[in-house]
């Protein structure tokens, strides 16, 4: 049985927000989405892979003008790295010593706000050519080094980070700045832990985050939240979404109604989890419209990133058939699918992935991490081989 909590708060304060259930959902509801049209998936153009000099790879996102951006880092040093359409790689920003980034977006002037969270929280803000413009200091002790950034359309920027309070206990810190980094407002949302905004068609921002619960000593169980907040930082509401598994989100997208489609990976709550690719549309009123999983096959897999396509749908990718033959190595297929607006998959397709009996350090371990479309209307998709650490690059035809 899928269990929510929904509260409509247009009129309260954040502080006298509560989560109050209200509706059961049946279990029919979760669904393998079925191929709506059976279309082919477009041709491969070329596939590239990079071999790093290091292990500390993260932030995956699109950048603008087109292409992806990767943070890189090899001891204290970071460097914001740039994938372009042609699948050529460079270093776009070295960053300070010892700035390790928990958070990053790339601002409207082609320069960086990011967010390093080591003993306290601290914000910077570059230009493009890596000159920074302002720094600030949050004293906040963070739970972990994970946060999360953004610039808004309004030029103004949001930070989360998850907090460990004097109890031990969590919290969520949000704060928005303003251009020049002058707090505007703060909050906090007691016992969540953020994934990512994103900024809503209704001006808004949506939050996704998980909310931790205690199964015995060894074990937690983490239910998936959202909340809708305004430019003031009230909660116009917020949910916490159960679907009797642990759920991870991973990356948000907007919908024309002023709300979400999340990309997701479901686990069992056991000792050795089984894990399943996981879509939930959330609509503009915070209501559950439909929740798919993905792929089609009873499958060991994963969601990462999702993204919306110039036609209106949405293309997404992570992992499927994820199989562990020994402590140290596995291996599992890329995964890429075309999804409509009610979730139904239109199209996808799976880069093989191969375990070798005789030497396990030939296996390909591959998942992808983020995707995008490109000007010509193709796709630009990455993935990593975990085993072998290599990034593999792949440009799709458009359709």
């Amino acid at each position: 049985m899928t269990l929510f909590t929904h509260t409509l708060a247009k009129k309260l304060s954040p502080k006298r927000i509560g989560m109050t259930s209200l509706a059961l959902v049946s279990a029919s509801s979760l669904l393998w989405a079925p191929l709506a049209h059976a279309a082919e998936s477009p041709e491969v153009e070329w596939e590239k892979s990079y071999k790093p000099d290091t292990y500390a790879l993260g932030n995956y996102q699109e950048q603008k003008h087109g292409g992806i951006l990767f943070t890189k880092r090899q001891y204290s040093q970071t460097k914001i790295m740039g994938i372009d359409e042609s699948g050529e790689i460079s270093t776009k920003l070295t960053l300070p010593d010892k700035f390790y980034v928990a958070g990053m977006d790339q601002t409207n002037d082609g320069g960086y706000i990011l967010s390093s969270h080591n003993q306290n929280i601290r914000i910077m803000k570059t230009n493009k050519h890596g000159k920074i413009l302002w720094e600030k200091t949050i004293d906040k002790q963070p739970y972990s080094t994970f946060g999360t950034v953004i610039q808004t359309s309004k030029e103004e920027y949001l930070i989360a980070s998850s907090i460990r309070l004097p109890d031990n206990s969590t919290e969520t810190y949000v704060a928005k700045l303003d251009e020049e980094g002058e707090l505007l407002w703060e909050k906090k949302i007691k016992d969540i832990s953020p994934s990512g905004f994103q900024e809503t068609t209704d001006g808004n921002v949506i939050l996704t985050g998980v909310l931790t619960k205690t199964v015995n000593d060894y074990l937690n169980n983490y239910d998936l939240y959202v909340s809708k907040i305004d430019s003031e930082g009230n909660t116009v509401w917020e949910i916490t979404h159960e679907t009797g598994n642990s759920t991870s989100p991973s990356q948000a997208v907007a919908t024309p109604d002023g709300g979400v489609i999340i990309a997701s990976t479901d686990s069992t709550i056991n000792y050795v989890p089984e894990r399943t690719g996981y879509l939930v549309k959330v609509s503009g009123d915070g209501s559950v419209q439909w929740e798919k999983t993905l792929p089609r096959e009873l499958s060991y897999s994963g969601l990462k990133y999702i993204h919306t396509t110039e036609d209106g749908n949405y293309i997404l990718n992570g992992y499927i058939n994820y199989q562990q033959r020994n402590m140290n190595y596995g291996y599992s297929d890329e995964y890429i699918a075309k999804i409509d607006e009610d979730g139904n998959t239109l199209w996808d397709k799976t880069f093989a992935g191969k375990w070798d009996d005789e030497f396990a350090e030939l296996c390909e371990n591959r998942g992808g991490v983020i995707i995008t479309q490109t000007k010509d209307g193709g796709y630009l998709e990455v993935g990593i081989d975990e085993n072998k650490y290599t990034l593999n690059i792949t440009k799709l035809k458009s359709e």
